[in-house]
């Protein structure tokens, strides 16, 4: 096993004692006399005389030496002490001749050891002069130790150094003599070639101190430990020296425990949040379940929305059929809208029931005329609310037995109506409040300036002869009731103004002049201090369309027997299948024009453009309307241009903020710029490995996405298009006609939409899914130096890389579901939708569709990959995603982004909100509105603050089919801001937690993931 050494890992100083060679020079100095030299010379030279003695010829052996020449050598040593000198014994055998190196003993080299200098020692036997060390525990020092040993010999360290650069000017100077004189060989420039410690690779078999793997020398601690053991703690194994980490090894070093209550506070905020939208999910359920079902098919707006509007409606007043009565014409089934409030003096037929508003904008311009409906159904309402009249606060759904309309209605106070109350004859009866009046108000409507008057009569049937009360002939044909108040006189005495009744009063009806009593009530029963309520149904027999009615006393005390009756009302039913006829649909596609009509002229919300095109909106029919005014029409942006509005703002603002960011603080805002690829100056290559990775770039899956973005974008375009007559908006022959409805509000909202579409098209395809025919690069340089990863023109300090884990193409395909979701036209499509005739129930799905479009504005076009990456925290279970949740809740900076959130919504929301409001807003609820907009708005801010400490957002390069695994890594994208406390808030506003995403080839994916956990084994 071969190591590479290096002039920087080998030839600095150490910091330990002193080597063998230096011990035997300062034994050199300090010898006492020169005859015991000599004596350790003949010693030496006797064992080593065949060897190194220069006298000797190369060519030749010793031991055949003529003797006399011998003899002579020995008189001469012994006669002068030149002939065997110690600079010429001790010489360096393995520098060049002419340099005279003087060197040390070494005996662990060769068979009987050699004289070899510091530097040859060090360079050619790494592992051998490390046994020189005469402390072979020094790794084993307590760190403080080590660090007062180093601090004593900083100063003999600096000696060292500058004794090892005179050693080579010394070396250089000589080798350049020797050249001029032309003493040197060719192996002595091979020997100083060998000798450049910047061109020379030195082989080595040490091993690591820990695993026993390669190691590497290391200048800290003079001790041999592998890339894997020295990186991996971020200080030395031997001397404990702090070390510079990169990767996931550095992340790991910067976790800390975020302590119980953090933890805690994530558990509860996803408990929270849960719960939240499983309540909301319920909520939303239970009011689309409960929702009120009206007559018209209108849906009622707000949460929970209640029949809590007692309406009456003249049934003769429909906008469709005109003056029609029951009975007439289309008859059996309900009164179109627009609907006209009942007139005691004009209205004849009335319809009674519970209301709600759909059109609230409508509602409240047209003076609370237009823009609500007669409920049918209520789920909630129909066990809580009595369904009698008599009842406070009823229930009066049109369905059932309630559906229908009263066709006479007296009670009986001045002045009285002949339309609806068509009393044919009327013998002793008087309306006074001599026996009192009935105390209970009958519900007959109390909206629109129509109600119940004071009641201070009822009819009092007093006289001789005959008392009774007749009715003209009423349509009672699909059936009906009588509704009354009966009373008849207590026994209180002679004195009293209403006589005590001790005779029976019936309830007839009449057909072909012949009297049939269908109802007898007991002078014993009803002879109270207080009205009493009757309903007595029809019976069949008198289901016609002239059946009259008839309140008789048949027998009675001139002078006593008194009664009365007050709230006389007969109800007249619609014929069991009007929701099934023919007559009923035909009525609702006129009325749904009609009620269109109305909302355009007053430029309610819910008028779009389709509706103009589809009603050949004229501004001249809006006279047609009861009551129109035209100074009341609404001329304020609608729901869906104010989500454009807003998006456009949300969409300067970003581009504002980073030119800003650009101009200002773009020397700071940025990374550490890494080197590029071709500058590298890096020690050990081989161990510091830098590779280039590619992406798998699939044609056909690029092609398909585009595909996918054109369709929908060219569908909806088309739709939008074709839905508004667009060309005879260019046919001048067609200008005049009303089919063509285009404005310049529209047009510029259509614009808009589709500029917010593309842009978000163009970003996806430019930094998801890489619309190129090359794949996206990857550079990784693991150098402690460098440390950077390089994806595309965007480059990550390995320092900051947090983890690296694995996903299933499962997770990848739907991830590319929720980029290619980003990319739907939603703003095209919440104009186009509106064309489609789509349920009442379904129209909110515009407003969230513009909602969406507002929502990707703010945080992209990646806003449902953002959303399903949140999912995920919120519903972690993993101790570890749970510790690195709490962590993100004690990021610096949440508090300024609460108050951030609660200011700018509270601005904005607040504002919209009332101003969108109609009607007058107290004081109070515009307290309340703007209260609950700076709770909100700050929890946003602060959750937001919270979500970009995690990896919720990121750079994903999906460019081929999601069929493979990918890798995730998460990293810091850490920013600087020049602001006040030098960034401490500032600067951890703006960082965040980034995920990058990628998909290589499989060997690829194994490097790719070793290198960045600085796992440098046998790297290929």
């Amino acid at each position: 096993m071969n190591h590479i050494f290096t002039r920087s890992t080998l030839f600095q100083p150490r910091q330990t004692t002193l080597t063998a060679g230096e011990e035997y020079r300062q034994n050199e100095r300090s010898r006492p006399s020169t005859k015991q030299r000599k004596d350790t010379r003949t010693r030496r030279s006797s064992l080593l005389w065949n060897r190194i003695d220069p006298s000797i010829p190369n060519d030749g052996d010793s031991r055949k030496e003529n003797p006399s020449t011998k003899r002579q050598r020995q008189t001469n040593d012994d006669d002068d002490d030149d002939v065997i000198n110690e600079a010429i014994l001790t010489r360096c055998t393995k520098c060049p001749p002419h340099r005279n190196r003087t060197g040390s003993f070494r005996p662990l080299i060769g068979n009987d050891g050699e004289y070899v200098c510091d530097d040859c020692y060090r360079r050619l036997y790494p592992a051998t002069a490390m046994l020189d060390d005469p402390e072979p525990n020094q790794s084993r020092k307590q760190p403080h130790e080590q660090r007062q040993q180093r601090q004593s010999t900083f100063g003999q360290g600096w000696k060292r150094q500058s004794m090892v650069f005179g050693n080579k000017a010394k070396n250089m100077l000589v080798d350049f003599v020797a050249d001029v004189k032309g003493t040197t060989s060719d192996e002595d420039h091979e020997h100083r070639g060998r000798n450049n410690p910047d061109d020379m690779e030195f082989p080595s078999e040490v091993e690591c101190r820990m695993c026993l793997e390669q190691g590497i020398f290391r200048r800290c601690c003079s001790n041999y430990y592998c890339h894997n053991c020295f990186y991996k703690s971020g200080s030395c194994p031997g001397c404990q020296e702090v070390v510079p980490l990169t990767g996931i090894a550095a992340a790991e070093k910067k976790k800390y425990d975020p302590g119980k209550f953090a933890v805690g506070l994530s558990w509860a905020v996803s408990a929270i949040v849960v719960v939240m939208i499983i309540v909301g999910l319920g909520l939303f359920y239970w009011n689309s379940v409960t929702s009120p079902v009206t007559v018209w098919g209108h849906v009622c707006r707000g949460w929970f929305p209640a029949c809590d509007l007692d309406v009456c409606v003249d049934y003769n007043g429909g906008s469709v059929g005109g003056n029609i009565g029951y009975g007439e014409g289309m008859r059996g089934i309900p009164v179109a809208q627009p609907y006209r409030v009942c007139d005691r003096a004009r209205t004849s037929n009335q319809l009674v029931g519970s209301a709600c508003i759909y059109d609230e904008e409508l509602y409240e311009w047209s003076g609370s005329t237009i823009g609500y409906d007669i409920c049918t159904l209520s789920p909630r309402e129909s066990k809580s609310r009595p369904k009698t009249v008599v009842s406070p606060n009823p229930f009066l759904p049109l369905a059932g037995s309630f559906s229908g309309v009263y066709v006479f209605d007296d009670d009986f106070e001045s002045p009285r109506s002949e339309f609806s109350a068509p009393w044919m004859e009327i013998i002793n009866g008087n309306p006074s409040d001599a026996c009192g009046v009935n105390s209970e108000i009958t519900v007959r409507g109390d909206h629109g300036g129509f109600g119940a008057l004071e009641n201070r009569n009822a009819l009092v049937f007093t006289g001789v002869y005959v008392r009774y009360a007749a009715t003209s002939g009423l349509n009672v044909e699909n059936g009906g009731r009588v509704e009354f108040y009966l009373k008849m006189g207590p026994i209180d005495g002679d004195d009293a103004v209403c006589k005590t009744s001790f005779e029976d009063v019936s309830l007839e009806y009449s057909i072909a002049d012949q009297w049939i009593a269908f109802g007898n009530y007991p002078a014993w029963k009803f002879r109270s201090d207080s009205f009493q309520f009757v309903s007595e149904d029809i019976p069949v027999e008198g289901w016609t369309n002239s059946t009259r009615f008839r309140f008789r006393q048949p027998s009675f005390d001139s002078l006593r027997d008194h009664w009365a009756i007050d709230d006389v009302r007969i109800f007249a039913r619609f014929r069991p299948d009007w929701e099934e006829s023919e007559d009923y649909r035909e009525r609702m596609k006129k009325q749904n024009s009609s009620v269109k009509l109305a909302q355009c002229c007053y430029n309610s919300d819910q008028c779009t453009i389709f509706d103009k095109v589809n009603t050949n909106y004229n501004e001249t029919n809006c006279n047609m309307l009861p009551g129109f005014d035209k100074s009341k029409r609404n001329l304020r942006l609608k729901s869906s241009e104010l989500f454009f509005f807003f998006s456009f703002l949300a969409a300067i603002s970003k581009v504002l903020y980073r030119l800003v960011s650009q101009i200002f603080t773009r020397r700071v805002i940025r990374q550490k710029k890494a080197p590029l690829p071709s500058a590298f100056s890096i020690e050990s290559p081989e161990m510091f490995p830098h590779r280039a990775f590619h992406t798998i770039s699939e044609f056909s899956w690029q092609v398909f996405v585009v595909g996918i973005f054109l369709v929908s974008f060219g569908g909806v375009s088309y739709r939008l298009a074709t839905s508004i007559s667009i060309m005879e908006c260019f046919d001048h022959r067609d200008i005049t006609e009303a089919s063509c409805q285009l404005n310049l509000t529209f047009v510029i909202t259509w614009l808009c939409a589709s500029v917010f579409d593309l842009r978000a098209i163009s970003m996806l395809l430019t930094g998801v899914f890489f619309l190129k025919y090359e794949p996206v690069d990857i550079f990784v340089d693991v150098h402690p130096d460098n440390g950077f990863m390089k994806v595309g023109p965007k480059t990550i300090p390995l320092a900051e890389v947090s983890d690296i884990y694995l996903q299933s193409p499962l997770f990848l395909g739907f991830l590319s579901f929720c980029y290619i979701l980003g990319g739907f036209p939603w703003a095209l499509g919440s104009l186009t939708l509106p064309s489609f005739e789509l349920h009442p129930s379904m129209q909110v799905s515009t407003q969230i569709m513009g909602l969406v479009t507002l929502l990707r504005e703010i945080f992209g076009p990646g806003l449902f990959a953002k959303a399903f990456f949140t999912t995920q925290w919120i519903l972690a279970t993993r101790i570890e995603d749970r510790d690195e949740f709490g962590r993100a809740f004690l990021r610096r900076g949440l508090l300024q982004q609460f108050i951030a959130g609660s200011c700018l919504t509270s601005v904005v929301l607040s504002s919209t909100i009332i101003s969108r409001k109609v009607g007058y807003v107290s004081p109070g609820e515009s307290f309340g509105v703007f209260a609950l907009c700076v709770v909100f708005g700050g929890m946003f801010g602060y959750l937001t603050g919270v979500m970009r400490g995690l990896p919720c957002d990121g750079l994903c390069l999906i460019t081929g089919w999601p069929t493979r695994n990918s890798y995730n890594v998460v990293y810091n994208d850490r920013v600087k801001c020049p602001c006040l406390f030098t960034c401490t808030y500032c600067g951890e506003i703006h960082s965040r937690q980034m995920l990058l995403l990628v998909t290589l080839p499989i060997d690829d994916m194994f490097v790719f993931k070793r290198m960045l956990k600085g796992d440098l084994k046998d790297m290929p």
